[in-house]
């Protein structure tokens, strides 16, 4: 990769909450350098910017896990990261409502940094991200099919106006017609309101409740059960891809994605998401990145004349250092309400061997760590190459560590080996050069 190439460079999740700009430890200082020189760093934002006091800033009664917070000052420190726009739709999005996602957009609007995912109605909400470099214009849209129903953004309409959110990609079940007559056996017994739905399929909700519920669609060609994307988002979505990629130089899409396959287990992408990114090269995206599995990191996947990261791995996850924390999570960590943030914390633990499904729970993986992507492009914006650079994670007993370093070079290696395992089969392999790997189609890596 040469100096002056024009590159992308993607990572995962990052929730940032302290002051990392000030950090002389090297290896940090060199992973850090992989996003200031590329020509575009884009990183997944997973928290909100407020002070807790702003307007119509509640914690909302659903929160994916802990209610993420990030302070004023995190601009600073992502724009000295070399962070150009960031993608936002993720299950924490809502975390404090309509207010925390004002508040999010101005503190990242007065620092000048694109982002997108979420929105004032599910129109905004899908536009992309856009940020110009060199005469090039790279475009990001981004999407989550991990988000409770409360956080979705709605479509306007005349004389109503949409419901401010997260651009969702749903997904449903379809299951086989003895699947379906257990799902009504336990619904029944369980006293779930179960219903047949309009065109076919099932709608399980709790007792009394109409619009809360799971859509199963019934496939005698489906063994078991399985999970595919509503078609009306993955339309939607599709068509944002392709115009982005017709107005654009570089189309870039992100995908908030917790759900993995059931069968091999979190290390491993779900078909519906898989499929759906597949769908988004063929549109025109140069670049797909889904993140948020927490395995650590699944494979890389060549596909046409676009690369798609299935889960670089989390980057910054300073989860432990949100300031104040609601109520509703002290209670789910039963901790008194007279106690401290830092009882509440203590008493949470990322779970792990008692989770049944996926088994084992997060990080699951058998090396720990993630990896930065550097995409680059050639002068017509087509894909030249892809370098990933891997990083160790400082880990806290049950927790998120705090910052990320470049990878030791035994960590490197078992990193690198184990994403091209993952990657292999999706036809991609990685090449292991000076510590860094090169992302090659597996035959090409096997014929030398």
């Amino acid at each position: 990769m040469s100096a002056d190439a024009f590159t992308v460079t993607v990572t995962g999740d990052t929730i940032l909450n302290a002051r990392v700009s000030d950090i002389a430890d090297a290896r940090f200082l060199s992973l850090a350098d992989v996003l200031q020189r590329s020509t575009v760093g884009i990183t997944h934002f997973e928290s909100l910017i407020h002070d807790y006091t702003d307007a119509e800033v509640y914690p909302a009664a659903e929160a994916g896990w802990t209610w993420m917070r990030s302070p004023a000052s995190v601009t600073d420190e992502l724009r000295w990261l070399g962070v150009d726009m960031v993608s936002l739709a993720s299950n924490h999005a809502g975390d404090y409502g309509v207010g925390g996602l004002r508040s999010t957009w101005a503190a990242l609007e007065r620092a000048g940094i694109p982002h997108a995912g979420t929105g004032a109605d599910l129109a905004l909400a899908s536009e992309p991200a856009v940020v110009w470099r060199h005469g090039r214009s790279v475009a990001m849209l981004s999407a989550s099919s991990s988000a409770p129903l409360s956080s979705r953004a709605g479509a306007a309409r005349p004389g109503m106006r949409g419901r401010p959110g997260v651009n969702p990609l749903g997904f449903h079940h379809r299951v086989s017609p003895a699947t379906a007559r257990r799902l009504m056996d336990l619904a029944s017994q369980l006293g779930l309101w179960c219903e047949f739905a309009e065109g076919g399929g099932l709608l399980v909700h709790p007792p009394g409740l109409h619009n809360s519920g799971a859509r199963y669609v019934v496939d005698e060609a489906v063994r078991d059960a399985e999970m595919a994307a509503d078609e009306p988002d993955r339309a939607r979505i599709l068509a944002g891809v392709r115009d982005a990629a017709a107005r654009y130089d570089v189309a870039v899409v992100h995908l908030h994605c917790h759900e993995w396959d059931p069968v091999l287990g979190l290390e491993h992408p779900p078909a519906f998401a898989s499929t759906f990114a597949r769908d988004c090269v063929d549109a025109g995206a140069t670049i797909v990145v889904a993140e948020g599995s927490h395995a650590p990191f699944r494979g890389v996947e060549l596909w046409g004349g676009g690369v798609i990261l299935h889960d670089p791995g989390e980057l910054f996850m300073m989860s432990r250092h949100v300031a104040k924390l609601p109520q509703g999570f002290f209670d789910r960590q039963g901790v008194p309400a007279d106690g401290l943030e830092s009882d509440a914390l203590g008493a949470r633990r990322v779970r792990g061997s008692d989770v049944t499904s996926p088994r084992g729970g997060y990080r699951v993986g058998p090396v720990d760590g993630g990896f930065v992507a550097t995409v680059s492009l050639d002068d017509e914006n087509r894909l030249a190459a892809v370098v990933l650079d891997p990083f160790d994670r400082e880990r806290h007993e049950g927790e998120h560590g705090t910052a990320p370093r470049s990878a030791s070079s035994e960590n490197a290696a078992r990193i690198l080996a184990r994403v091209d395992e993952l990657s292999r089969p999706f036809g991609a392999a990685v090449r292991q050069v000076g510590g860094r790997g090169l992302v090659v189609r597996a035959d090409e890596n096997d014929n030398g």
